[in-house]
């Protein structure tokens, strides 16, 4: 007796697999199943007819003769065989028992000459008998020793060949090909097997090859991770994390014939720091292992393809093909539940779709499926975190052309040490299910299981949204673990905690990819964070530690204390904003094809766009292509037009209905507005710069060692370095980070390129220093975006070097982050420059960084009416900003009561909110006489 060996499996995986191993070898079985018209069931017992669907008996009885009119006898008889269960057997009529008899392909009953069944001529027929034994078979009316073929019609029309083999497997009936002993019908019997199991629920009756075939594709269905090989399942020092038992799972037990091995997942723990730059176009995912640090593709085609630098830039993006479908799966287990990527996709192979060919026509073509597509593609989960208004509703479309709305994102954190639980009723969270496609590549079992990661964010964000986030990717990451090592104690080290914000953390690495040493004063440096939804402003020192810091450890330190940013300067913000200038600019075309679109956040309405600018699906997905038509002219600067000046896109009207539109595109025109655009930034982020260096100047007060330096303004200046007279620092290293910062514009305006548009460009940025430094310039070293390594593909570059520079920040690393700003606070500091309109012109009293809960006057109130105004951008402290100007924002604030002589007041609470009240003076408001107090949240 051969040796046996009990394996145990949970339960509800082993069920999936084996119906989604049913499912494939479905696909798999049906075209041999088609290549054979006669079958035989239960061995010899019947003969089915694929080309009707009628069952015949495999065992000609020829013992017993039948008078040309004992149909009724025959019939009876018919029906006590109960060939395959079925009691409905019967005398077949001539034109059924002729089909089968002079069929092309040989029925398996005839023998002998002519069409002789078993080697006899005569058979009984409902319209008395028939005799096969001749040329053309005919009916005769009077013949007493007839022999009787039965019939059964298991289907009342020809059934396809899947409904044949989901019929036999629920019967359990054994199938075989008439005529057939080879390879391929050995692999078919392998597939009809799966499907009886499926159809049978025996989820237990496997052997050790069998269950090894089953569980091979276990990373590829939801991941598309490589395929487990052999040694995973047999080496008793490898085994699955599935098949181990932890005793409290819900488990089936199956007796195989060979040994397979469980493994405990505790073993694969590693002791790394995981690093996740989540971000508005791409997310990159760094992690350190014996001091070497790593960065992870996400969501490939194909893993074998040899990496490349791109790769690792994971697009932020879902695809969602089947949500009903998916919601099954992802509510039926909280732990790594078998989702397939059939349903939904994400990072690369979700965004493929969305890619421009040479001839600037969408990969797939343009077609009604692809309007589809493109709705059902979620991007930009970032900014969506940022929406908290309950009259805002995302609603996508599957690729089944369903609808569905996404409810706002809420905080739901789990307890601490307690696994999750999921039902129906689980709420759907884009963000946790990109955060558990991120984790089930970050924790693959060739790799290990990681507990502490790490996350970045921009430095305007609110802490209620950063901890909405936080939140989620808490419940992506650890649904993306085993479900054994949930109730194990080590999972009481499972953590997800936001380290530091993103332009300190790219200064982290860059600083020291680009050999910048710190010393004691401290090296000022700042970081143009351009990214594809905002764009970030860092200032601080790296020094050396003092000699009480280094008693703690640390040996070098990042010190900043001013930081701010442009909310709307970011690469994906832009091309929104040049789709929207094409709109505008063909508002007739729109009008004439009824097509909508959407309008940016920072974008000014136009007279007559009421019908054309809405929140639909058809006017987002138009946004959508248009922005993909115009992304080379941003990314590349490759103009795609014709001759003409016009370009053909095809977009969605209101009926729904694919239409081809002519479109100027005057693509010098967007290349100016461009230009004036991320001036604008720029000219934010050096006036940002001059607020946060005045008064630190005395830090930088030693020789700086510095490479890959690329210009220095002072010598492009030719200006006195000995005048600073708002004591800044001598010199500042600009650091340009994300990917936009690659832009030619970008670098034009900063004096890093030579040609004759660049040359222009840079002397409007000199004349924006001059108007906000005057004689106070200090050294700017500018240094170009950090770029790819071929020979070292973790070497950090301008888009992952905030990850890998949030690894130098983790606990335990030798870096010592200091934050000023936050310091005078457990939150983050105020983002908002807030105040009134004097003289047409924005005044702001109450200022970026203002400190919590302290009064300040606003203005005066006018018939019991005043208006809060409100913006991010640094060039509010400047006093010149405009009403109307698409940067500010207003809200109108009413009153109670008697307000003569009266004034607003506001002080800041959160970095997102702000209360005002009236009094007559802010010596009132220090008494705490206040009047009207209302609360107000900035956005």
């Amino acid at each position: 007796m051969s040796q046996t060996f009990n394996i145990s499996v949970p339960k509800l995986k082993q069920q999936q697999l084996v119906d989604a191993a049913s499912d494939v070898a479905m696909a798999e079985a049906i075209p041999y199943f088609t290549q054979h018209r006669w079958w035989w069931i239960n061995g010899d017992e019947m003969i089915f007819d694929a080309d009707t669907g009628n069952l015949w008996q495999g065992k000609l009885d020829l013992s017993v003769n039948y008078n040309y009119n004992q149909q009724d006898t025959a019939n009876a008889n018919a029906k006590k065989l109960k060939l395959g269960g079925l009691t409905h057997w019967r005398v077949p009529t001539k034109e059924e028992l002729l089909a089968v008899a002079t069929a092309s392909s040989t029925f398996p009953l005839r023998k002998g000459q002519h069409f002789r069944l078993g080697d006899y001529g005569f058979f009984l027929v409902t319209e008395r008998t028939l005799y096969l034994d001749e040329k053309n078979p005919s009916r005769h009316d009077y013949w007493n020793d007839a022999k009787l073929l039965p019939v059964c019609n298991l289907f009342s029309t020809k059934p396809t060949a899947h409904r044949a083999l989901e019929e036999f497997a629920k019967r359990n009936w054994a199938i075989k090909p008439h005529g057939q002993d080879n390879q391929a019908l050995k692999d078919f019997l392998g597939q009809y097997n799966l499907i009886k199991a499926a159809e049978l629920q025996q989820y237990t009756q496997f052997n050790a090859t069998q269950l090894q075939a089953l569980w091979q594709n276990i990373d590829h269905i939801s991941a598309r991770l490589p395929k487990l090989d052999n040694l995973r399942f047999s080496e008793i020092n490898q085994g699955l994390w599935e098949f181990f038992d932890d005793k409290k799972s819900q488990r089936l037990s199956v007796t195989v014939d060979s040994p397979l091995y469980g493994r405990n997942p505790v073993l694969d723990i590693q002791e790394g720091n995981v690093a996740i730059d989540f971000g508005t176009s791409s997310t990159v995912v760094a992690l350190k292992r014996n001091g070497r640090d790593e960065l992870l593709r996400i969501g490939l085609k194909d893993f074998n393809e040899a990496p490349k630098p791109e790769h690792y830039e994971n697009p932020t993006a879902l695809e969602i093909v089947d949500f009903k479908s998916f919601l099954i799966d992802w509510t039926s287990e909280a732990y790594r539940p078998l989702v397939s990527w059939d349903d939904v996709r994400c990072s690369h192979e979700a965004r493929a779709i969305l890619q421009l060919t040479k001839e600037g026509d969408f990969k797939y073509g343009v077609n009604e499926n692809l309007v589809i597509a493109i709705g059902s593609i979620l991007l930009r989960l970032k900014q969506w975190a940022l929406r908290d208004n309950e009259n805002y509703k995302v609603k996508f479309t599957d690729q089944q052309n369903e609808v569905h709305e996404l409810a706002n994102l809420a905080q739901r954190n789990p307890v601490k040490g307690q696994a999750l639980t999921v039902g129906t009723n689980y709420p759907f969270d884009p963000i946790e299910l990109y955060a558990w496609f991120l984790g089930l590549t970050i924790n693959w079992r060739q790799r290990g299981i990681f507990l502490h990661y790490y996350m970045t964010f921009p430095v305007a964000y609110p802490t209620e949204v950063k901890n909405k986030i936080l939140a989620s990717f808490r419940r992506g990451l650890q649904r993306s673990l085993p479900s054994s090592l949930v109730n194990d104690a080590k999972f009481a080290e499972f953590s997800v905690e936001e380290r530091a914000s993103e332009p300190a953390a790219f200064a982290a690495a860059a600083l020291e990819a680009l050999e910048i040493v710190p010393v004691d004063g401290g090296v000022a440096y700042a970081v143009f964070d351009f990214g594809g939804g905002t764009t970030d402003f860092d200032y601080g020192f790296y020094r050396l530690p003092t000699d009480a810091e280094a008693n703690e450890g640390w040996e070098h330190v990042l010190e900043h204390f001013g930081s701010s940013g442009d909310r709307y300067l970011g690469g994906e913000n832009l091309l929104e904003n040049l789709a929207y200038l094409v709109f505008c600019a063909n508002v007739d075309v729109c009008r004439k094809h009824d097509i909508a679109f959407t309008q940016p956040l920072d974008a000014l309405p136009f007279a007559g766009s009421e019908l054309l600018i809405t929140n639909t699906q058809a006017a987002y997905t138009n946004t959508n292509m248009m922005m993909s038509k115009l992304r080379p002219l941003w990314e590349k600067g490759v103009k795609n037009q014709d001759a003409s000046g016009t370009t053909k896109v095809k977009l969605v009207n209101r009926q729904g209905v694919l239409v081809e539109c002519d479109f100027k595109v005057k693509e010098q025109e967007l290349i100016v507005w461009l230009e004036a655009r991320i001036q604008k930034g720029l000219h934010n982020f050096f006036i940002g710069l001059k607020q946060a260096f005045t008064g630190h100047g005395q830090k930088n007060n030693e020789e700086v060692v510095s490479a890959s330096i690329k210009n220095k303004f002072s010598q492009r200046h030719q200006k006195n370095q000995s005048s600073h007279t708002n004591n800044l620092p001598k010199e500042i290293h600009i650091l340009l980070a994300g990917n936009s910062s690659r832009s030619p514009i970008v670098l034009g305006l900063l004096g890093c390129l030579e040609d004759d548009v660049s040359k222009k460009l840079y002397e409007r940025t000199k004349k924006g220093l001059a108007d906000i430094f005057g004689d106070s310039l200090p050294d700017l070293e500018i240094h170009l975006p950090l770029n790819t390594d071929d020979k070292n593909p973790y070497k950090p570059t301008a888009k992952t070097g905030v990850a890998l520079g949030l690894l130098r920040l983790c606990p335990g690393e030798s870096l010592n982050v200091i934050n000023h700003a936050k310091s005078q606070s457990d939150d983050s500091p105020f983002h908002f420059y807030v105040g009134a309109i004097k003289l047409n012109k924005f005044t702001p009293t109450l200022q970026r960084g203002s400190a919590y809960n302290q009064w300040i006057e606003l203005g005066p109130i006018r018939d019991r009416i005043a208006y809060l105004v409100y913006t991010t951008t640094p060039r509010a402290s400047l006093g010149t900003i405009p009403r109307g100007d698409s940067e500010l924002i207003e809200k109108k604030l009413s009153f109670a009561g008697d307000t003569t002589g009266h004034k607003v007041f506001a002080r800041a609470i959160s970095p997102n909110e702000v209360e005002v009240c009236t009094a007559t003076s802010l010596a009132e408001t220090s008494a705490k006489v206040l009047n009207n107090l209302q609360k107000h949240k900035l956005g």
